[in-house]
């Protein structure tokens, strides 16, 4: 026959045990938590952008895949540099050749065992429509980007490339200011 009112070894209550399945749960929830399969970064070869990567690096998932880009703004700022001869193309190529490199030393600093990150330079009319258009192509899941702080005049009259991009995604995106970004 049962005892119904025979008392267990240990009591628990159930605070107690509540408490044990939330603390339980909670080292595996900061794992993954806020993190994506697929992050974005656009590249403008400041140190200012390098100084995201540690924070895009912490937003991509464990197993996720990691985006160097860069875009080149079309031929038409090759030829004015070369005065329009035919040598332009040339420039193109070695222009494309040396961000590899950069991006793919950036990649290097990133890479662990679990994350992957590769590069990619395209060219564009402007750099917000290239950065909207690839990760469109790519099917990203988050941009990670720096905003360079304007002063004065310039505040008034040039655009963020950041926010236009934010703008022509439908994806999320993380806009990092310089003075977020510096050591304290």
């Amino acid at each position: 026959m049962l005892d119904l009112d025979a008392q267990p070894d240990t009591e628990v209550s159930l605070v107690e045990l509540a408490v044990g399945h939330w603390m339980y749960w909670m080292q595996f929830a900061d794992a993954d938590r806020d993190t994506f399969q697929k992050v974005l970064v656009p590249i403008d070869r400041t140190k200012e952008t390098e100084m995201v990567l540690p924070k895009a690096n912490k937003l991509l998932h464990s197993e996720g895949d990691g985006i160097l880009l860069h875009v080149i703004r079309n031929n038409r700022e090759v030829a004015a540099a070369t005065g329009g001869n035919n040598r332009g193309s040339d420039l193109l190529g070695e222009c494309r050749a040396e961000v590899m490199a950069y991006l793919t030393e950036l990649a290097g600093r990133l890479r662990d065992d679990s994350k992957r990150w590769r590069c990619d330079v395209i060219e564009a009319t402007s750099v917000a429509e290239g950065v909207a258009t690839y990760a469109a192509r790519e099917g990203v899941d988050f941009i990670v980007m720096n905003t360079h702080e304007r002063k004065g005049l310039a505040k008034l009259t040039r655009r963020s490339i950041a926010k236009q991009i934010k703008q022509k995604t439908p994806v999320g995106a993380r806009i990092f200011r310089s003075c977020d970004l510096a050591p304290r």
